[in-house]
């Protein structure tokens, strides 16, 4: 796989993977007069977005199973980022999340990578300036509410898409969606905002921890949400992926910053300011 980056600031493809499985391995930066070129290992299975999207998966009796690693392997990724890199993503989305290879009915075949660091924010090892951002990006369907507010938030708002792709995997619609993104994104400002289940693509049932999961993540209050390693111990998760290793995922893993490779060249893809919804 390789990625572009041109010298007027377009996408780039970030990588902090030598110490976490699920992130996309930087292999090179090549840079000549016009571009700078990230080469990453080769991901063949597709997107995480297809994945949902097709149709057929949906009818697998081990669904849910199915479900909670692809949401595993990204808490673990969280927790190593958020905890040990002190990196915020700001942009999941299930089109940022490739397979290894194509799924298949074996849970092995399920193997992701995080891909797109364009919008993450980094504070440093040692800095005392950054807890909170501001700055309004992100996808919308997938952005947490703090982040349309313009006021100060911090990494929970990676927690919040989270919870949107945890919904998104069990029930192939998205938990908050409006007629536009209009009426989505005055949907997301309500405080009193409620994840509802009966409403669904995937015509199955959703188990109580399952749903009891979800609407964790999603709690409009981001003081409220599980951290990604308290995330992982919810019982939703551990019945179908276990504890084992949990303790070890991050620790003894020293961190290289790639983060900074030509940072400044990243464009930022900004939401509409907050006065255009209202």
């Amino acid at each position: 796989m390789t990625t572009s980056l041109t010298s007027n600031g377009s996408d780039s493809d970030s990588s902090i993977s030598e110490n976490n499985n699920y992130i996309i391995r930087l292999l090179d930066v090549i840079e000549d007069r016009k571009s700078i070129h990230i080469i990453t290992e080769l991901c063949e299975g597709g997107e995480l977005y297809d994945y949902i999207d097709d149709s057929e998966h949906d009818q697998n009796n081990n669904e849910e199973l199915r479900c909670a690693t692809i949401i595993f392997q990204i808490l673990t990724a969280f927790q190593f980022l958020h905890d040990d890199a002190n990196i915020a993503h700001r942009d999941l989305k299930a089109s940022n999340f490739v397979f290894v290879r194509k799924p298949s009915i074996s849970i092995s075949s399920l193997e992701l990578r995080i891909i797109d660091f364009g919008l993450s924010k980094y504070k440093g090892l040692y800095s005392k300036n950054y807890k909170y951002m501001t700055s309004e990006v992100g996808t919308p369907y997938y952005v947490a509410p703090e982040v349309l507010t313009q006021q100060r938030y911090t990494t929970k708002c990676d927690i919040w898409s989270i919870g949107v792709l945890a919904y998104l995997t069990l029930t192939g619609t998205l938990p908050v969606m409006g007629k536009d993104e209009l009426e989505t994104v005055h949907k997301l400002m309500n405080p009193n905002l409620e994840v509802d289940f009966s409403n669904t693509k995937f015509k199955k049932k959703i188990s109580r921890s399952a749903q009891d999961f979800c609407r964790a993540l999603l709690q409009h209050d981001p003081k409220k949400r599980p951290t990604a390693q308290q995330a992982l111990r919810f019982d939703w998760i551990v019945k179908h992926c276990g504890e084992s290793n949990l303790e070890s995922k991050s620790e003894s893993q020293s961190f290289t910053d790639v983060m900074g490779v030509h940072h400044n060249h990243r464009s930022r893809r900004r939401l509409p300011s907050l006065s255009t919804y209202t």
